[in-house]
């Protein structure tokens, strides 16, 4: 799955998901998006999209991902466990997945974390 964004506004223009059957790891991931009613082409690299989560989004996730509780992760950064739930839903809605298990995946696959 990919996200393209706008880099001046920060909010997602595309999600694409594409299947491509190359197994042999490439760090020179690129993307392109062809409009086919015009012709032009949009070249977007994935870590391009780094941006599209707050940085304390991905701390928060980060800190999901190493097994820590809200109530941890609140008293680590010093906020309220509903800032922290609301970090939590945040990064749900802007990723579309059903759970933070999902959205830890995603976001290490995309290393955003």
């Amino acid at each position: 799955m990919f996200y393209f964004s706008d880099a001046y506004h920060q909010n997602v223009e595309l999600a694409l998901c594409f299947y491509h059957f190359d197994f042999l790891p490439s760090l020179d991931s690129t993307g392109m998006i062809i409009n086919t009613a015009e012709g032009s082409i949009i070249r977007q690299a994935e870590v391009d999209n780094s941006n599209f989560l707050s940085a304390r989004e991905k701390e928060i996730l980060k800190m999901i991902q190493l097994g820590k509780k809200s109530k941890e992760i609140a008293d680590a950064l010093f906020i309220s466990i509903n800032t922290v739930n609301r970090h939590r839903q945040n990064n749900l809605e802007k990723m579309r997945v059903s759970n933070t298990t999902e959205a830890c995946t995603l976001a290490a696959k995309l290393r955003w974390i």
